[in-house]
């Protein structure tokens, strides 16, 4: 009997003819894009733009100490300096600059910088805060775009502590008694500590209480009339919760704070870490003076992708120099750049100085 041949039937296609040279189509664009993208910036082209952010990120930082050293520090620099443990809170109330709000441990870890003049002590104190933003996004091309947003000009300027906080979040990843600082200054931002339980990370959030509640204790003991003050002046200042100074978007604090109580679970639930800077400007009670924190979404944000392609784009400009090839066109972009600051500086030099000390209020 010859042998019976298998006669299959073709199996339809998943989607029409329309559909299947539609998704071909944008595939196919996409490939262009990419091409292009690749064709336009090269390897050498793309450490030239680097390079010359790295290089305005710490012209930036040197540019912000000697200003803010040369105009004597900011409003809230004010309040960290000159501290005196008998009137701590019977002086200045909240808005008011130079005001004391923060936990009494807070002041008396500050209380050898007193002895300070103060002309160092406004270097020393721009200096911590800078040193926290290199820290916190790193030598490369994010601190060079870092110092060029207002926030962060506004915040150097000003002396406040949200560069400290900032670099806390980024730290209390690995060290959870960081957190002790956002609890025991401005309060509410330290939700973002709930992050540990909503992991199921008890041993991280059993240390950042730990810490918190050690250092209060510590302090309690050494000045025990100072907590009971404080704790009478964050009652007093509830009434605030629903006043214009702490509105987002005409948002008041209380119901932000639900917000971001939402997102950080969400966050928790994705494992998604850059949540928590935007967490704490959520539960800012001052809330137009945080955004600043959102730098430490940078580090938080970064994949480990995006680190090799970083690590193999290095190699390929490091071969492409030493085979000589690029390294005009290298020259001529890092140049370019230098001419642009330098005519930013001149023809907009005043325009720069005004939105500055704006910011520095």
């Amino acid at each position: 009997m010859a042998d019976r041949v298998a006669v299959t039937r073709p199996v339809p296609p998943l989607v029409s003819a329309p559909s299947a040279r539609t998704a071909q189509s944008g595939r196919r664009v996409l490939v262009a894009l990419d091409r292009t993208g690749a064709a336009v910036l090269t390897p050498i082209r793309r450490r030239a733009i680097r390079d010359g952010l790295t290089i305005v990120g710490f012209l930036g930082v040197a540019f912000l100490f000697v200003k803010t050293v040369i105009e004597g520090g900011g409003a809230d620099t004010r309040a960290f300096w000159g501290i005196h443990l008998d009137s701590l809170y019977g002086g200045l109330q909240w808005l008011q600059n130079g005001a004391h709000i923060y936990s009494p441990a807070f002041y008396e870890a500050l209380l050898p910088l007193s002895f300070l003049t103060w002309p160092v002590f406004v270097a020393v104190w721009a200096a911590i805060a800078l040193a926290c933003l290199v820290w916190i996004v790193r030598p490369g091309p994010w601190l060079g775009v870092a110092v060029l947003w207002v926030g962060i000009v506004g915040e150097i300027q000003g002396g406040n502590i949200h560069m400290l906080m900032a670099a806390a979040i980024v730290a209390g990843f690995r060290y959870p008694e960081a957190w002790s600082l956002l609890l025991l200054t401005k309060v509410v931002p330290g939700i973002g500590v709930l992050w540990f339980p909503l992991r199921g990370d008890w041993r991280g959030f059993t240390r950042a209480i730990g810490a918190t509640v050690a250092i209060a204790a510590v302090s309690f003991v050494v000045a025990p009339a100072l907590w009971f003050d404080w704790i009478r002046l964050l009652l007093g200042l509830t009434h605030y919760a629903s006043q214009g100074a702490t509105t987002l978007f005409g948002v008041p604090l209380l119901p932000r704070v639900a917000i971001a109580l939402v997102v950080l679970a969400w966050g928790a639930r994705t494992n998604r870490a850059w949540v928590l800077p935007i967490v704490a400007v959520l539960a800012s009670p001052l809330v137009n003076v945080a955004p600043s924190m959102l730098v430490a979404c940078i580090p938080l944000a970064r994949e480990r992708r995006w680190a090799t392609a970083g690590r193999r784009l290095r190699v390929n400009a490091h071969v492409e120099r030493e085979a000589g090839q690029g390294i005009v066109e290298y020259g001529i972009i890092l140049g370019l750049m230098a001419i642009v600051a330098a005519l930013a500086l001149v023809f907009f030099g005043d325009q720069i100085r005004a939105i500055i000390s704006v910011f520095a209020k």
